[in-house]
């Protein structure tokens, strides 16, 4: 076994999962506290792959160390892409896919809130009727 095309199979494998699993490498970094560009950073071997990195992305898609493994050590048909792959391999085991938290709601308006700005839009609307029907009443406005 070769280390490096070994490694490089991993993060392959793990790039892979994120995007399967809707993340953004941005995001990815930012929930685990990390600086921007240290995900593609390790991606492309300009830093080195630690297990506390593996098991901290894996945690926050939840997943554990050992699903990760039997992904990775899986035989499949040659020519299985890597999102193929992940899939096909988690829809075999029966593990439900962790759906990707959602974002908080906007804050709804309250009812007074809600009320002051559809009576500003109205007054709006009015004032531009009302100053469109005094430009077609001017005197002089139309070719003289």
């Amino acid at each position: 076994m070769e280390v490096d095309k070994e490694v490089q199979r991993y993060l392959e494998l793990l790039e892979g999962l994120i995007k399967v699993e809707n993340f953004s490498i941005r995001e990815v970094e930012r929930r685990l506290g990390w600086g921007k560009g240290t995900l593609n950073g390790i991606f492309r071997g300009k830093i080195e792959l630690k297990l506390r990195h593996l098991f901290g992305i894996l945690d926050l898609l939840g997943y554990t160390p050992e699903q990760f493994y039997e992904l990775a050590h899986r035989k499949m048909p040659e020519g299985t892409s890597v999102a193929q792959r992940i899939l096909r391999i988690l829809d075999d085991l029966g593990v439900d896919r962790p759906a990707r938290p959602q974002e908080p709601a906007p804050r709804a308006f309250d009812d007074a809130e809600l009320e002051r700005r559809m009576r500003d839009m109205f007054d709006t609307l009015y004032e531009e009727r009302e100053q469109r029907e005094r430009q077609k009443q001017a005197p002089g406005k139309r070719g003289s």
